[in-house]
Protein backbone atom coordinates (compact mmCIF):
# COMPACT_ATOMS: atom_id res chain seq x y z
CA UNK A 1 0.00 0.00 0.00
CA UNK A 2 2.12 2.93 -1.16
CA UNK A 3 -0.45 5.49 -1.16
CA UNK A 4 -1.81 3.97 2.27
CA UNK A 5 -5.36 2.97 0.08
CA UNK A 6 -5.93 0.05 -2.21
CA UNK A 7 -9.46 0.56 -4.25
CA UNK A 8 -10.84 -2.66 -5.19
CA UNK A 9 -13.08 -2.64 -7.74
CA UNK A 10 -14.43 -6.36 -7.52
CA UNK A 11 -15.21 -6.08 -4.06
CA UNK A 12 -16.26 -2.23 -4.31
CA UNK A 13 -14.04 -1.65 -1.25
CA UNK A 14 -11.68 0.96 -0.35
CA UNK A 15 -9.28 -0.17 1.91
CA UNK A 16 -7.01 2.56 3.77
CA UNK A 17 -4.07 2.07 6.61
CA UNK A 18 -4.19 3.44 9.54
CA UNK A 19 -1.81 5.65 9.18
CA UNK A 20 -3.37 7.28 6.30
CA UNK A 21 -7.17 7.05 8.07
CA UNK A 22 -5.48 9.16 10.91
CA UNK A 23 -3.79 11.98 8.34
CA UNK A 24 -7.63 12.13 6.40
CA UNK A 25 -8.60 13.22 9.64
CA UNK A 26 -7.34 16.81 9.36
CA UNK A 27 -8.76 18.79 6.99
CA UNK A 28 -5.87 20.21 5.31
CA UNK A 29 -4.14 17.09 4.56
CA UNK A 30 -4.02 15.37 0.85
CA UNK A 31 -5.36 12.38 2.27
CA UNK A 32 -8.05 14.08 3.65
CA UNK A 33 -8.69 15.52 -0.24
CA UNK A 34 -8.36 12.46 -1.82
CA UNK A 35 -10.79 10.44 0.65
CA UNK A 36 -13.48 13.28 -0.12
CA UNK A 37 -12.85 12.39 -3.67
CA UNK A 38 -12.89 9.00 -3.71
CA UNK A 39 -16.60 9.37 -1.61
CA UNK A 40 -17.54 11.36 -4.81
CA UNK A 41 -16.35 9.18 -7.30
CA UNK A 42 -17.77 5.96 -5.41
CA UNK A 43 -20.16 6.38 -3.51
CA UNK A 44 -21.65 2.46 -3.40
CA UNK A 45 -17.66 1.30 -2.61
CA UNK A 46 -17.17 0.65 1.04
CA UNK A 47 -14.34 2.40 2.63
CA UNK A 48 -12.81 0.09 6.05
CA UNK A 49 -9.51 -0.06 7.19
CA UNK A 50 -6.72 -2.52 6.82
CA UNK A 51 -6.61 -5.02 9.48
CA UNK A 52 -3.79 -7.16 10.33
CA UNK A 53 -4.11 -10.93 10.31
CA UNK A 54 -3.64 -12.74 13.40
CA UNK A 55 -3.09 -16.63 12.53
CA UNK A 56 -5.14 -18.79 14.69
CA UNK A 57 -2.18 -21.32 15.34
CA UNK A 58 0.49 -19.13 16.91
CA UNK A 59 1.33 -20.48 20.42
CA UNK A 60 1.82 -17.85 22.81
CA UNK A 61 4.13 -17.92 25.91
CA UNK A 62 2.22 -15.62 28.35
CA UNK A 63 3.61 -15.47 31.85
CA UNK A 64 7.17 -17.20 30.71
CA UNK A 65 9.67 -16.04 33.04
CA UNK A 66 13.16 -16.85 33.89
CA UNK A 67 11.55 -17.93 37.42
CA UNK A 68 8.76 -19.90 35.26
CA UNK A 69 11.42 -21.65 33.17
CA UNK A 70 13.63 -22.83 36.19
CA UNK A 71 10.37 -23.98 37.89
CA UNK A 72 9.76 -26.22 34.95
CA UNK A 73 13.04 -27.09 34.80
CA UNK A 74 13.15 -28.77 38.37
CA UNK A 75 9.53 -30.46 37.76
CA UNK A 76 11.12 -32.61 34.53
CA UNK A 77 13.09 -35.93 35.65
CA UNK A 78 16.50 -34.51 34.17
CA UNK A 79 16.26 -31.46 36.83
CA UNK A 80 19.93 -31.58 37.87
CA UNK A 81 20.89 -31.86 34.49
CA UNK A 82 18.45 -29.18 33.26
CA UNK A 83 19.51 -26.62 36.03
CA UNK A 84 23.41 -26.82 34.74
CA UNK A 85 22.51 -26.87 31.61
CA UNK A 86 19.89 -23.50 32.31
CA UNK A 87 22.37 -21.64 34.08
CA UNK A 88 25.12 -21.61 31.82
CA UNK A 89 23.24 -20.52 28.96
CA UNK A 90 22.51 -17.99 31.24
CA UNK A 91 25.69 -16.66 32.11
CA UNK A 92 26.62 -17.58 28.42
CA UNK A 93 23.69 -14.95 27.15
CA UNK A 94 24.17 -12.01 30.08
CA UNK A 95 26.52 -8.79 28.33
CA UNK A 96 29.26 -8.08 30.62
CA UNK A 97 27.98 -4.41 31.02
CA UNK A 98 24.11 -6.02 32.56
CA UNK A 99 23.45 -8.11 35.21
CA UNK A 100 20.39 -9.96 33.57
CA UNK A 101 20.64 -12.55 30.49
CA UNK A 102 19.33 -12.07 26.88
CA UNK A 103 15.89 -13.39 27.89
CA UNK A 104 15.16 -13.93 23.83
CA UNK A 105 18.16 -15.96 23.46
CA UNK A 106 17.34 -17.74 26.77
CA UNK A 107 13.98 -18.78 26.03
CA UNK A 108 14.63 -19.45 22.48
CA UNK A 109 16.81 -22.45 24.16
CA UNK A 110 14.56 -23.46 26.74
CA UNK A 111 11.99 -23.61 24.11
CA UNK A 112 13.93 -25.46 21.80
CA UNK A 113 15.36 -27.97 24.45
CA UNK A 114 11.83 -28.02 26.12
CA UNK A 115 9.44 -28.18 23.30
CA UNK A 116 6.34 -29.99 25.05
CA UNK A 117 6.17 -26.62 28.02
CA UNK A 118 2.76 -25.47 27.51
CA UNK A 119 0.99 -28.10 25.21
CA UNK A 120 -0.72 -30.38 27.85
CA UNK A 121 -1.14 -27.63 30.69
CA UNK A 122 -1.95 -24.74 31.70
CA UNK A 123 1.03 -22.72 31.05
Amino acid sequence: MKNGYIINHEAQTITITRAFAARAADISTREYRELTKFHKDFPDYLIQRRTAAVPASKVNYKGLTLAEMERYIKEQEDSTEGLKAFEAIKEYHTPAEKKSPSYPKVKAWFLKKYPQYGKNEAA
